[in-house]
């Protein structure tokens, strides 16, 4: 029962971590039209489906006049927590709307008016909602990925336009046109140098079940895991783990019995190549840290039982699969020899019956919530 209550406890928090982050990170606001209507509402609530569906995190706020939609979405998304927050603002019957996208971290504002489509005009509310969340997240992406706003384009073709450069009299040096590039960056121009929201580093938390055994008399134990993790880098994750509190397995002799009880923490470097990839990758990880082991004996007459643990050093080499289960969350197997220096012994008087760590073999099952 200790076991089964810690790996829920565990689970429990990573889902709880992985629902707050993915929040967090993608916020749409809606927006009803002032003078609303029944097609209009119905539009309204059919985009928010769409969205719940789709995965954002959705907030509705009261209808708004549209120099106060800006500072609104501003407010709703600092107290929400968000990096980026988008404002749908429907307008008419709903078939036409006006986006929004503030960015909290760089100060940057796009504002857009999508028209009304022939296509869209008289179809069902439903048509009308996909359409509508189809385009947020095509703007959305131009916006939050490539960083780029959608009068970039124009900026630039003016940017190149040749300058005329004055003439110069005779035995006179020509005077140098004015610089387009020198002049001061409009708001909400595209930086290469800004950072991107998808680049930053991310903090994980990890929890599952290890089952740990070898090949020298002790019989296998399962025990409860956690994982802290830390994306050093693109396909490189620092990792520390933890495991213990599990089951204790019994080692028999003529000479009596003894409970076996184990624990270990490592911290690993962990690669996980093609990173990129949809579906399952592979993972690979090595590491070092400690092994614990507790022995409570029981002899028989006239042999009496006594309590010993020993506490060793230990080198980790792992390899897995990650199987991504949306965004942020995703579900690892993984394999584990352990060597430990030196190896852990159980002896029943003078005669060794069984030995830990020479190797110890890990398997896992974990699920991992990233923030």
């Amino acid at each position: 029962m200790r076991l089964i209550a810690l790996a829920t406890v565990a689970t429990l928090a990573v889902f709880v971590v992985a629902r707050s982050a993915r929040a967090a990170s993608a916020l749409v606001v809606l927006i009803p039209p002032a003078n609303g209507s029944p097609a209009a509402d119905l539009v309204l609530s059919r985009t928010r489906g769409e969205l719940l569906a789709d995965g954002f995190h959705v907030l509705q706020v009261d209808a708004t006049t549209e120099s106060e939609r800006v500072p609104t979405l501003q407010r709703v998304g600092r107290q929400a927590g968000a990096g980026v927050t988008a404002g749908l603002s429907l307008e008419g019957d709903g078939t036409t709307l006006d986006l929004y996208l503030v960015d909290l971290l760089n100060g940057r504002v796009l504002v857009q008016r999508l028209e009304e489509r022939a296509t869209v005009g008289g179809q069902a509310p439903e048509v009308v909602a996909r359409h509508h969340v189809d385009r947020l997240r095509a703007h959305l992406l131009d916006f939050l990925v490539e960083n780029l706003p959608p009068n970039a384009s124009g900026a630039t073709a003016a940017a190149s336009a040749p300058s005329p450069t004055p003439s110069a009299r005779p035995g006179e040096a020509p005077t140098p046109a004015p610089s387009e590039s020198a002049a001061p960056a409009t708001p909400g121009a595209s930086d290469s140098s800004q950072p991107k929201l998808s680049g930053k580093p991310r903090i994980g938390i990890e929890a599952g079940i290890a089952v740990v055994g070898g090949f020298d008399g002790v019989p296998l134990a399962v025990m409860p895991l956690v994982r802290g993790r830390y994306e050093v880098a693109r396909a490189l994750q620092l990792r520390v783990t933890a495991a213990g509190l599990g089951t204790q397995p019994q080692v028999d002799s003529s000479a009596g019995s003894a409970t076996i009880d184990q624990a270990l923490a490592l911290v690993e470097g962990v690669a996980q190549p093609w990173l990129d990839g949809k579906g399952v990758r592979p993972s690979v990880s090595v590491g070092a840290g400690v092994y614990h082991v507790g022995v409570t004996g029981s002899g028989t007459a006239p042999n009496s039982g006594q309590q010993n643990t020993g506490l060793a050093f230990a080198l980790d080499g792992g390899a897995g699969l990650v199987v991504p289960l949306g965004p942020r969350v995703e579900m690892s197997f993984e394999g584990h020899a352990i060597l430990t220096l030196p190896g852990i012994a159980v002896r029943f008087i003078d005669t060794e019956v069984a030995r830990i760590g020479r190797p110890a073999v890990l398997g896992t099952m974990s699920l991992a919530g990233w923030i």
